[in-house]
């Protein structure tokens, strides 16, 4: 069990179950290959990562202290954001590998924060 101070308090589900956490990772991952396969327009591209990067800024700044770690997460959606605009050829391949990079480096921030704790 994480230590009070450690609990992400911002999550829409209360009381995240790991079943819940696997459900997120399986979401990005899906959206990461949305994006690999070029299945968005790069404006839709380009208002998902604004409103992670709004929305997760704000969770680090109202819960600085959490085993999650969004200042990843911004950098991630912020680069994916920076490879877009720069990609020409509108093919985003790269955009989609990051993003399932960040899903798949998240299950192992919680893999540690949970053999960590016992």
């Amino acid at each position: 069990m994480l230590p009070d101070r450690l609990v992400d308090k911002t999550t829409v589900v209360k009381n995240h179950t790991f079943n819940d956490y696997l459900g997120c990772v399986i979401l990005r991952i899906i959206l990461g290959l949305l994006i690999y396969y070029n299945l968005f327009n790069h404006y839709i591209i380009y208002v998902l990562c604004l409103f992670v990067i709004v929305f997760f800024t704000n969770k680090y700044l109202t819960t600085p202290q959490t085993w999650k770690v969004y200042p990843r997460t911004i950098l991630t959606y912020s680069i994916l954001g920076v490879t877009t605009y720069l990609n020409k050829n509108d093919n985003y391949n790269v955009g989609g590998i990051i993003v399932i990079a960040d899903a798949l480096m998240g299950m192992q921030s919680r893999y540690i924060q949970s053999n960590f704790l016992e």
